[in-house]
């Protein structure tokens, strides 16, 4: 479903109705988040409804899932909603991510806390994929400092 930001952002487009000579569909497939069904959804949207284009995908499995997909059929992943590594390293053809990268919301996090004379940063993290990502950006700004969690 398209939430404000994506609406705002896409308002020239939706005012003309077309992309490139192409009529522009929204909507939106529910995965359930569930990644393998995501890759399917994800085949089916690209081959049975031929869209020459994909829009803010929802999560980092999901979209490390669809990314194969629409890579091999050089359809572009546009606004994934994840901040996740994966997503900025290395650079990929046909994915566009637009948000903040996790190292680079926790870099700025680490900075305004040592401007602000805090030197001791505990991490609270669960030991998933997410977590240990943030956690490795937490990790990485703080070694700038020569501090450890």
């Amino acid at each position: 479903r398209e939430r404000p930001g994506s609406r705002a952002s896409c308002g020239a487009v939706k005012a003309a109705g077309v992309v490139q000579g192409r009529k522009r569909v929204p909507g939106w497939v529910e995965d359930g988040f569930e990644a393998k069904k995501t890759a399917e959804l994800t085949r089916q949207l690209i081959e049975d409804k031929k869209v020459f284009a994909l829009f803010l995908f929802r999560g980092t499995p999901n979209t490390e899932a669809a990314y194969p997909v629409a890579a091999k059929a050089k359809v572009p992943l546009i606004a994934p909603s994840t901040g996740a590594q994966s997503m900025y390293s290395p650079p990929r053809k046909y994915l566009f991510p637009v948000r903040a990268s996790y190292h680079s919301e926790t870099t700025a996090i680490v900075n305004h806390l040592v401007s602000h004379g805090l030197t001791k940063i505990a991490v609270m993290h669960d030991d998933g994929a997410f977590d240990k990502d943030v956690l490795a950006g937490v990790r990485r700004a703080m070694r700038g400092y020569k501090l450890d969690p």
